[in-house]
């Protein structure tokens, strides 16, 4: 029998350090044993403890293993205060406080963590777990109101707040002694009595010299108090000079009363909302108006407008942001008290009352959005199904994980300069690591611009493309409804001021290409004012600016089906009963379709007047036709759904359309899946990567599949170092067709192109025929993107290095430097401690020339400046972030394809039979010879092939349901046994053609040795 695993969690008091060596301690030992499987043990424990985790192995035969660590479902994060010990089977974390609160898991991987159940595949794991809480049970004030001497007549605030951990909720109250007595003060024409806020209104000689007590308790604590006073002084009569930072405050020009207070409030709110209102309707009644010539910022702004429901929720946000400045507005003024607690008397760090917040965000509109859960249960028997549209019900328990226009997911607290909305670099005189943010566009003049940019040998441009099409799946941030300012209406792209919604990229005299403009223009993402999952307020404080994700997280084929009903209903062929999607005009070269034309979006793809007026294509996604290659893709997968929808009708004649159309989505879906991570992902991960990721382990759902803000914001833009700067279109022979490859910018909304220029098929083998563009940290992304993105002629193109750097800032996403510390790498003190991810010492020199301090460079630049993991296309902090998003993409996916109630065994194992050219060879006009393995280039091991004699791929007999009154028969169980035999075999070809990759490798790597020798 296998030996087990035991685990044990063993907290003793934080012991102190003294000249190098350990100190003993008694106060505080427990030890407490971890659980295998799903569940997990519960420890709440002492801030300034030690947690020693144990992970040893009784038994042991010797024989090698490997133990690795994760907290919150990442990578332990390394640093002085977590010690890995016994080759990795003992963690130490030092003085235990709130950042260390969590979930960990020590992962046990190899013979000695096997059992009887275990398979004869892969490589045996076991998982223990633990949980630990900080313990907090001592009742204590958060904030205590100050003494206050304030002028005669005017109103006094106190703000007083309690915590007393765990569950328990604390009772706060206001008191005054009268006599012997402390009496609670309630409402009155004197008092104005709030959760947390008293005000004494109108002051008074008889106010002063009183004793007031803010009193807390709670059901299972003691209470506790604490004294303030109150006095008076007149600026004529008085030399009495104010105790308090708040005498600085503007002075009340009335006594706040509760009903001027509310009137104040909502006529800020009342201008708030005529601002963005007509900021809103003055963009879109311009871009969508067809006569208007398009720049190339109007084109990005178009292509990126949120939808309907998306408008109106950032449209609540945006009023309720700009309501908060009109109230700082109105406390400057005077006109409404600041309150004692805020640590500054400039806004935004007024530490406002509740009550107010609350106010505000109802009369604004910006509320929680809390989601009405009962529609999963009304709909049960769909949900347990298939996938909801807009990605809802999926996980039953928190239904609105990863649904489309939900907030996307923060994995480290954004670091806006104002602690609530405004970006990064907003502040002009704002400093990191004691240097100003450098230009966006100066970033990518000086470190992001591939000037002369090399061909990859071995991975194809598919592999780029199939990249940007996933992340059209995965994520849309739209950029605010409002492309001028809220201030004064001027857009911009005609205002180089930062002023809400506008944040413009300052260009540089020196600049090699834009001369005659000081900015670029730029409008920030749409924001949102959350889903119900967090509070709107942290404590008196608005709760920090979040961006949108408009589409579903999941792996579902949203680009392929949209994320709304009305979406779906769009794509889907409704005239007929067939189940397909919409199909467009045929082409010349077969009988099969393009996509079909969008008719209802106001939408005009043709930017460049020269050229044939040819309207955009309609798919689930409408960025399909920012680029040829895109759309060449989304035609494909239109057509795939339609091959599989007729074979399933064929198979089962006495379905319905809806069934044909749900499940024929179902295997679409699941197809993108195991194409993703069986085939995509270990080009760009790795073995390392994919050992990180480890095997699939069922549903969990625990787990939180929405999208976060660093991968759409950063790390998933890796795929912009793939892009080549031309797209190659080829003929039957892989040679160059006669209308020639386009320069990429050429290919930017082109559909003119797939119509009156052979289609799909030129583009598909382009894709698979040429390497995609070299990953090089000292030549990133090349200058078809950062020169001439959207070009039209006699304007001023966009720069998408620059525009990366920018969103990055917008979005409030911390440094280079944090995250390469969130995935378990020290914080570079000097740019020599990045030596080791960013290996070039000139690039590093460059990098400091521009940032001046490792705090200071942007999180993009530093993702790109890093040396690829050995067998990946990325560096080790593009990875650590990656494999966080696609674990969660897979393990919080309850339609995950491999989830055992998902597809019987057989479906499943034709599911994995998928393979990108099988589906190119079925959906291609007339592609006849293609490479089994598409994302790399063909060669030894993978040859172009015929395509007959590719894989045949799915077979859809599986699918073949047999109603119990026509007495048909399904298939044989010979005939079933022959189909998984050729399971068998083909499962085996494929481990012979991946060896012989590996071998094609080892002797490129020989040989390049002998040669250097």
């Amino acid at each position: 029998m296998p030996s087990t695993v035991v685990m044990a969690l063993v907290l003793l008091l934080l012991l102190p350090i003294l000249f190098g060596e350990v100190a003993a301690a008694t106060r505080g030992e427990a030890t407490v044993q971890m659980l295998a499987g799903e569940q997990s043990s519960v420890s709440w424990k002492e801030v300034g403890s030690l947690v020693r985790l144990n992970c040893t192995l009784e038994n042991s035969t010797g024989s090698p293993v490997n133990i690795s660590w994760m907290f919150n479902g990442l990578q332990l994060p390394m640093h002085e205060r977590h010690q890995l010990q016994d080759n990795n089977q003992l963690l130490l974390i030092l003085d235990f406080n709130d950042e260390d609160e969590g979930d960990y898991e020590c992962i046990v991987e190899g013979d000695e963590a096997c059992d009887d159940t275990g398979d004869d595949f892969g490589t045996c794991q076991r998982v223990y777990r633990a949980s630990l809480r900080l313990k907090n049970e001592t009742l204590r004030f958060s904030q205590v109101p100050a003494n206050q001497t304030v002028p005669l007549g005017s109103d006094a605030l106190f703000v007083c707040r309690a915590t007393a951990g765990g569950a328990s909720k604390p009772r706060v109250r206001f008191a005054i002694q009268n006599g012997s007595q402390i009496v609670h003060i309630v409402e009155s024409a004197k008092y104005l009595v709030l959760p947390n806020l008293l005000i004494v209104k109108n002051v008074t000689p008889e106010d002063c010299g009183l004793k007031y007590f803010c009193l807390a308790d709670s059901d299972r604590m003691a209470p506790i108090q604490v004294e303030f006073g109150l006095e008076i002084f007149d600026d004529v009569t008085s030399t009495k000079k104010p105790e308090m930072t708040t005498s600085t405050a503007p002075k009340l020009t009335k006594p706040t009363t509760k009903d001027n207070f509310d009137s104040l409030v909502r006529s800020a709110i009342d201008r708030a909302r005529a601002k963005v209102d007509r900021a809103i309707e003055r963009t879109l009644g311009k871009l969508k108006d067809p006569v208007n010539r398009k720049s190339p910022s109007d084109i990005l702004t178009l292509f990126r407008l949120p939808k309907e429901t998306a408008i109106e929720l950032t449209k609540s946000r945006e009023i309720y942001e700009t309501a908060y400045r009109e109230i700082a507005g109105l406390i400057r003024a005077g006109k409404i008290p600041v309150p004692t607690g805020s640590n500054s008397t400039d806004f935004p760090n007024y530490e406002l009352d509740p009550q107010l917040l609350a106010l505000i965000a109802q009369l604004t509109g910006c509320q929680t959005h809390a989601r009405d859960n009962s529609q999963c249960a009304t709909r049960m028997c769909f949900h347990l199904r298939y996938r909801s549209f807009d990605g809802t019900c999926n996980n039953l328990d928190n239904p609105w994980y990863g649904a489309s226009n939900t907030p996307l997911k923060r994995l480290l607290a954004p670091i806006y300069e104002n602690g609530m909305d405004d970006p990064v670099g907003w502040q002009l005189n704002r400093t990191y690591g004691g240097f100003p943010k450098p230009s966006a566009r100066l970033v990518s003049q000086r470190l992001l611009r591939a000037v002369e940019p090399l061909v990859d040998s071995r991975v194809s441009a598919m592999t780029m493309q199939w990249g940007q099409f996933l992340d059209h799946d995965l994520d849309f941030t739209p950029v605010d409804p409002a492309d001028s300012t809220f201030l004064d209406g001027r857009r911009c792209n005609e205002t180089c001021t930062n002023e809400a919604p506008c944040f413009p990229i300052p260009v540089y005299s020196d600049d090699t290409r834009i001369r005659h403009r000081p900015c670029i223009g730029f409008v920030r993402s749409s924001a949102t004012c959350g889903s119900g999952a967090s509070s709107l307020f942290v404590g008196s404080r608005p709760y920090f600016r979040e961006q949108l994700n408009q589409i579903t997280a999941y792996i579902d084929a949203s680009n392929v089906y949209g994320s709304t009903e009305n979406e779906a209903r769009d794509v889907r062929e409704l005239d007929s009963d067939r189940g397909f999607l919409r199909e467009g005009l045929p082409t010349s070269l077969s009988n099969r379709r393009l996509l079909p034309f969008s008719t209802s979006q106001p939408v005009d793809c043709q930017i460049d007047p020269r050229k044939r007026h040819i309207p955009c294509f309609l798919a689930g996604d409408h960025r399909a036709n920012e680029q040829l290659g895109l759309t060449a893709v989304h035609t494909l997968w239109m057509r795939e759904h339609n091959r599989l929808a007729r074979g399933l009708r064929s198979l089962n004649p006495h379905w319905s359309g809806d069934q044909i159309f749900f499940e024929a989505r179902k295997i679409v879906g699941a197809m993108h899946q195991h194409l993703t991570f069986s085939h995509w992902l270990p080009v760009i991960l790795g073995q390392a990567g994919m050992r990180q990721l480890g095997r699939y382990r069922g549903y969990n759902m625990s787990v939180d599949a929405s999208i976060a803000n660093v991968f759409a914001t950063a790390a998933m833009r890796f795929g912009h170092t793939l892009i080549n700067p031309v797209l190659h279109r080829l003929n039957a022979s892989y040679k160059e067709i006669a209308e020639g490859s386009l320069r990429l910018h050429q290919a930017f909304f082109a559909p003119h192109r797939l119509v009156g220029e052979g289609g799909i098929d030129p583009i598909l083998r382009g894709l698979v025929g040429r390497g995609a563009k070299q990953v090089e940290p000292t030549q990133p992304i090349n200058t078809e993107l950062t020169e001439r993105l959207f070009q039209l002629a006699h304007e001023v193109a966009l720069d998408l290095a620059a525009l990366n750097i920018q969103r990055g800032r917008d979005h409030g996403l911390p440094g280079y430097n944090d995250w390469r510390s969130f995935c378990g790498r020290h914080r570079a003190e000097s740019f020599d401690d990045m030596r080791w991810s960013i290996r070039d010492p000139r690039l590093r020199e460059r990098i400091r020339l521009v940032y001046g301090h490792p705090n200071n460079v942007d999180l993009f630049a530093g993702l790109v400046a890093e040396d690829a993991v050995d067998g990946s296309l990325v560096g080790p902090t593009t990875l650590c972030l990656l494999v966080d998003q696609m674990r969660r993409l897979r393990d919080g996916d309850r339609f995950w394809y491999e989830s055992p109630d998902q597809f019987s065994h057989l479906q499943l194992a034709q599911i994995r039979r998928t393979s990108l050219a099988r589906v190119i060879c079925d959906n291609a006009d007339n592609v006849t010879a293609i490479q089994p393995d598409v994302f790399h280039l063909p060669g030894p091991g993978n040859p172009r092939l015929d395509c007959s004699r590719l894989d045949p791929g799915l077979n859809l007999e599986f699918w073949k349901e047999c109603p119990a009154i026509d007495g048909q028969q399904c298939l044989t169980s010979s005939r079933m046994k022959r189909e998984a035999e050729s399971d068998d075999r083909v499962r085996l070809r494929s481990q012979v053609d991946e060896l012989a990759r590996q071998v094609e490798n080892l002797s490129r790597q020989l040989q390049s040795f002998e040669g250097s020798g």
